[in-house]
């Protein structure tokens, strides 16, 4: 129907590569346990962690950290502000784009 002539090579590795892919694909996947089956490397984990009490939450923040925080973000900001200025002052020298 669409080819009425002609001389066709077909490489055998068309037909072996797909099976090696498949294959190493198969061998790189970990078989799971069956459901409710249990590791005894995973147990003694389990059993560790209820004899040892989990470590203490971090303390919460102080008022004078956050007041020292709240201070460096004042400061950036007045920072940002002062170069958006001087930016500005840039461009004001120059006459307006648009006429009036």
């Amino acid at each position: 129907m669409f080819f009425h002539s002609g001389e066709y090579t077909i490489f055998l590795w068309v037909f072996i590569l797909p099976f090696i892919l498949l294959g190493q694909a198969m061998h790189t996947v970990e078989v799971g346990a069956p459901p409710g089956a249990r590791r005894p490397d995973l147990d003694a984990d389990l059993d560790a962690d209820l004899v040892d009490p989990a470590p203490a939450p971090a303390p919460a923040r102080t008022a004078a950290t956050r007041e020292r925080m709240a201070a460096a973000k004042s400061a950036q900001l007045e920072a940002l502000r002062a170069k958006h200025a001087a930016k500005s002052d840039e461009f004001d020298d120059h006459a307006p784009s648009t006429p009036a």
